[in-house]
């Protein structure tokens, strides 16, 4: 979170003390998970975001390894309806 200076939110040449309230700027981000187990956990923090149904979607050449098919054991471990989107 960033909280502007009276200083800089009064702008237009104002002075600090005639401004009766602050200006404050929140900036948000998403969360970001990462390392050993990481994908494991992608069916919890889905069916947290209250998902029912899911669909992959993966480059063609990497739509048969590991890391995909970990992600979607873990998102129908957690009941999701998942599936792998096949452009085929």
């Amino acid at each position: 979170m960033f909280i502007l200076s009276p200083e800089f939110a009064c702008g237009h040449g104002q002075k600090a003390d005639k401004m009766k309230t602050e200006s404050v700027l929140v900036v948000s981000s998403s969360n970001i998970k990462y390392g050993p187990g990481a994908t494991r956990e992608v069916g919890f923090d889905v069916k947290q975001l209250g998902a029912r149904r899911v669909m992959v979607v993966t480059d063609p050449h990497l739509a048969s390894s590991a890391p995909v098919q970990i992600a979607l054991d873990a998102l129908r471990h957690e009941g999701l309806d998942a599936v792998l989107y096949d452009p085929g």
